[in-house]
């Protein structure tokens, strides 16, 4: 069980600063230069990461239907152009066929390269959450990394199967109820439950991110404020950079690479936001912790408290009372090294010399009284 330390609720007037330390420590850690970095990994584990995306949700739907969904989305997101690479990289990728001891290989170097990003991502957040490398990690922490990355593409799968669902649910009730669906109420609601889906499954993608990614733990509740602000980032970025991709100035600036140059650009935007995001959340959690401390609370949840609570007693230690021993009386006259204990003049005295201790006192030694004084 995770023990988080005490947190606090913010004021209204820490927002603010929340923001402030958020956009200060955004350009001290430069995240401009990460998610430079980052688009480029991304370049390169784009084609391989959406093959498996497509692999295990097709198990499901079918890899066509699963292919249509995705480029839709990815339509929606990115625009005609970042859609139209995407679509040429899965081509490519389905045509490039391999068997026997090459499909072995290409499917370790599908695997590594799928991860890529993943741990660059996992890198970035470490350096913007202050977490030291652990030196000591070695290729086992190497490995746990590229589990987690691989990890988080299956959580890709998932949400693109949930979504996938939703939207072929709405279909299969536009087919059935015909022109009807289209001239009633429930089209409107649907099409804004559609939207607030959309938008629950991008903050459930970034909140599971944050939580699972970082070498560092947080609770639920201070990642996912975060979360839901990088979304609504993300989603109004999302309409003014489509704005700006839609215009012919990309094309005719970069000519052939125009599609290229306009997926970079949107990868390059969604990275600079979702860092942002992670050091919002991260001066969330520490402005959380300063104002417990501020208010005297304790230095562990209660989830400590119940911990203890749960946990069976320790068996009381039994006491060992000492056996008395018997000791026998000294008989005959006592040693002379027994009856006083003398320090040569050469050492210094720490204690006063221990005298003997006379087990009879019937053979005590008997000393004659002093002579009287003449008056």
């Amino acid at each position: 069980m995770d023990i988080f330390p005490a947190t606090a609720p913010l004021r209204l007037r820490d927002i603010p600063r929340l923001f402030i330390r958020s956009v200060q420590q955004w350009s001290l850690h430069r995240a401009s230069s990460k998610g430079a970095a980052l688009a480029l990994y991304t370049i390169f584990s784009l084609a391989p990461m959406l093959i498996l995306v497509i692999a295990v949700a097709g198990v499901f739907f079918g890899e066509e239907a699963v292919q249509a969904e995705l480029v839709g989305q990815l339509r929606d997101l990115m625009g005609q152009r970042g859609a139209e690479v995407i679509q040429i990289v899965l081509a490519s990728a389905h045509e490039s066929g391999a068997s026997g001891l090459a499909a072995l290989i290409s499917i370790g170097v599908l695997l590594f390269s799928a991860t890529t990003a993943f741990n660059e991502l996992k890198t970035s957040l470490d350096d913007l959450w202050e977490v030291p490398p652990d030196a000591s990690a070695g290729i086992k922490g190497m490995v746990r990394a590229r589990l987690q990355a691989f990890g988080l593409i299956l959580v890709l799968a998932f949400f693109l199967l949930v979504s996938l669902s939703v939207n072929a649910g709405l279909a299969a009730a536009r087919r059935y109820y015909g022109e009807i669906w289209n001239h009633s109420t429930f089209a409107w609601v649907a099409e804004l439950f559609s939207n607030l889906f959309s938008f629950a499954v991008v903050t459930a993608l970034f909140a599971a991110v944050y939580k699972l990614l970082p070498s560092i733990r947080l609770p639920w509740r201070e990642v996912i404020p975060g979360a839901v602000i990088t979304a609504l980032l993300f989603i109004v970025g999302k309409w003014g950079i489509g704005l700006y991709l839609s215009r012919d100035a990309v094309a005719s600036a970069y000519g052939a690479a125009g599609s290229v140059i306009a997926l970079l650009l949107w990868i390059f935007y969604s990275s600079q936001v979702f860092f942002f995001g992670a050091v919002l959340t991260h001066q969330y959690s520490s402005l959380r912790q300063a104002r417990a401390r501020d208010l005297g609370a304790p230095a562990a949840e209660t989830a400590m408290a119940d911990t203890q609570a749960h946990e069976p007693a320790a068996a009381p230690v039994p006491v060992h009372t000492a056996t008395p021993v018997a000791v026998e009386p000294v008989v005959g006259p006592l040693p002379a090294t027994a009856a006083t204990t003398t320090v040569p003049e050469d050492e210094p005295i720490d204690t006063p010399p221990k005298q003997a201790v006379l087990l009879d006192p019937a053979r005590a030694p008997t000393v004659p009284p002093a002579p009287k004084q003449p008056s």
